[in-house]
């Protein structure tokens, strides 16, 4: 049934980042609330973004914000009167506490309230945590009324919890137009002919997040082979820069290696057509269903990850790309070389990549599956 937006209680709040800092999570809620979704629903949002280097830690700006954010939650949920509750919720001992007054609050006042998680963090933070945590965590959990996650992989974080009926899969996607079949097309025979591979690594520049091993794995790459490589994302920290600087000083890779920044709209679009191989060799411990590795898939590029949260859902050994183990920055560059040394491989996987995304990644179905949800719950 279509809801229109003239609909009775079409409002749902939405509690969760949202750009900047761009990350998987504040990319998904900024795309929610951009979708075609907004003519139907009208979106009541608090941004709970935070500095990159604050996430999951209690320091006094981030508890201000946290305080301010309730009592602004608090005003608009009596106020704007939203039938439905969307929280993305957190993997940090001190952010879950938080979220947790957002639900009890949220069911106090009679709303229907879903819970998403983005990561495969959460189920290691409540196994080591105080029986006080993990009573907080089943209670919050047993009062919402859904939980989605990214994966069918995930169902287990919450065994115990909540009884399985409670969660839903919804997958990451990206919008289909984001890349078209013709500049796919174009991008992929613009290649063809080329003698050089231009490497791409888009996230934030996290050493959890593996960008410090794909350096690293330069070291072992054949002199022989014409090869650039592309880091696209903010930096965590200062200190962290400057040591990883002088470690590519050291090791003579000035000229191999070249630092975007933050990219986003068309720099980031130009970045991932222009690129002929993606590397995200990630052991992040918060790690779901990365957006910029559905962003590479788009491209068409074949992709060097690690089985780290369900990036084994996108990336199949052998078919789009290669799975390597953590922190093996030896296993990389061997993958590399063969990529390098096979074109009609590369370009195999590069139509694999194209044809996985659109298969299961679009936005058309992220949004559809968040929106069988929200239906249950906005009815006339």
């Amino acid at each position: 049934m279509n809801i229109e937006k003239n609909s009775i209680n079409n409002k749902i709040m939405v509690i969760g980042a949202l750009p900047p800092p761009m990350h998987g999570l504040s990319v998904a809620n900024e795309m929610l609330i951009k979708s075609d979704l907004k003519n139907k629903y009208e979106f009541i949002v608090i941004n709970t973004a935070k500095p990159i280097e604050n996430n999951g830690e209690l320091r006094f700006g981030a508890l201000l914000k946290d305080v301010m954010n309730i009592f602004n939650f608090i005003s608009k949920l009596i106020f704007c009167n939203p039938r439905c509750v969307y929280i993305t919720i957190s993997q940090s001992k001190f952010g879950f506490l938080r979220d947790s007054i957002y639900i009890y609050i949220s069911k106090l006042l009679s709303k229907k309230v879903i819970l998403h998680l983005h990561g495969a963090y959460f189920r290691k933070l409540y196994d080591s945590e105080s029986d006080f945590f993990k009573n907080v965590v089943k209670k919050s959990c047993n009062i919402s009324d859904d939980i989605i996650v990214l994966s069918s992989k995930f169902k287990y974080i919450f065994e115990g919890i909540v009884n399985e009926s409670k969660i839903k899969v919804v997958s990451n996607g990206i919008p289909i137009n984001y890349i078209s079949d013709n500049e796919f097309i174009d991008a992929l025979r613009s290649k063809q002919n080329r003698d050089s591979i231009r490497v791409l690594y888009l996230s934030n520049l996290i050493k959890s997040k593996g960008y410090f091993d794909l350096i690293q794995s330069i070291s072992y790459l054949s002199k022989k082979i014409n090869i650039e490589f592309i880091f696209a994302g903010a930096w965590s920290n200062d200190k962290e820069k400057n040591d990883v600087m002088q470690f590519i000083i050291d090791n003579k890779l000035e000229t191999l290696i070249e630092f975007k920044g933050v990219v986003k709209d068309k720099e980031k679009k130009d970045l991932l057509l222009n690129s002929d191989l993606f590397i995200l060799p990630t052991y992040y411990p918060n790690e779901g269903q990365p957006i910029s590795i559905i962003e590479a898939m788009a491209a068409g590029l074949p992709i060097i990850s690690t089985d780290t949260g369900c990036i084994t859902d996108m990336v199949i050994d052998g078919y789009n790309g290669f799975i390597v183990e953590k922190q093996k920055p030896e296993e990389i560059a061997e993958k590399i070389m063969i990529l390098a040394n096979k074109k009609e491989l590369l370009l195999n996987m590069s139509n694999n990549s194209r044809k996985l995304y659109l298969k299961n990644n679009t936005s058309d179905a992220f949004i559809d599956g968040l929106e069988s949800i929200f239906k249950q719950y906005l009815k006339r």
